[in-house]
């Protein structure tokens, strides 16, 4: 039996997701760097059953690249561990459970991507996979996030990224297949590129570059807003968020490692 122990990487922590069976993809991706020469990966969401305990009532999730903790929202159900994606450690949401606020300083504010596998509950309206922050309704406060909407019975829907506290949509596009199967959905932002929204290796891809505003009080909540609203519900793989703006014709290669690895782990299919 092979392992890994992700000592030679050069990130913080980077021994987080211990002792392991050797896995190129998990290996490929803990070493992904921008070109600036960072950890590409800034938190990464595994359901793997040895990250996270419940414990009080409460699941508490490490993040697979440091030593940060989320923990459910008060009063929400803890995660149930599956296998319920083509037999991979997954966490499956049917009833109230949201985990809580990410660690803001590792969020970039010039520069980001969210990464998430989710095979989404078709009848649930809005699903805040990484949540906006709080935060006055003044259109000033800005946080990043990853929303996907389904907006018709066969699962078609539209991902979206909003400003902090309020209802503004940064940025919208509609998509076929969100929720009832297993996909890939993203957003990415950079100051001078703007936002773009994909799902699966690239597909359908949209950049609209009409706000490049940095983000004001980068934080997250993982599968609702802060408040532990708009919950997403169903089946959840691997999520990440990133320090690079996967869109950039420059990470050509990271997408196809990340995206494609992703798909392949996950028997996901383009539509």
């Amino acid at each position: 039996m092979r392992y890994v122990e992700f000592l030679d990487i050069d990130a913080p922590y980077s021994g987080a997701l211990g002792r392991i069976e050797f896995d190129p993809f998990l290996a490929a991706v803990a070493s992904l760097k921008t070109i600036d020469g960072q950890p590409m990966v800034s938190h990464w969401i595994d359901p793997k059953p040895e990250l996270s305990i419940e414990e009080n009532g409460a699941t508490k999730l490490r993040n697979a690249v440091d030593a940060s903790i989320l923990t459910s929202v008060s009063g929400t159900d803890p995660l149930n561990k599956t296998t319920a994606i083509n037999g991979q450690p997954t966490f499956t949401v049917n009833t109230t459970g949201a985990l809580g606020q990410g660690d803001a300083e590792d969020v970039r504010v010039d520069e980001w991507s969210m990464i998430a596998v989710h095979d989404l509950l078709p009848t649930v309206a809005r699903n805040d996979v990484f949540g906006i922050g709080g935060g006055l309704a003044t259109g000033v406060e800005l946080y990043p996030g990853l929303e996907v909407n389904i907006t018709a019975t066969n699962g078609d829907g539209q991902i979206i990224s909003r400003e902090g506290g309020t209802t503004t949509r940064r940025i919208v596009r509609n998509f076929t297949a969100l929720a009832g199967t297993p996909c890939i959905s993203s957003v990415t932002f950079s100051t001078d590129l703007g936002f773009s929204v994909f799902k699966n290796n690239f597909e359908g891809f949209f950049r609209d570059d009409s706000d490049k505003r940095a983000l004001t009080d980068p934080t997250f909540t993982y599968l609702a807003n802060r408040s532990g609203n708009s919950q997403a519900l169903g089946d959840f793989g691997m999520a990440f968020i990133l320090r690079a703006d996967i869109s950039r014709p420059e990470y050509a290669w990271a997408r196809q490692i990340l995206l494609g690895g992703l798909m392949s782990k996950y028997g996901i299919t383009s539509s």
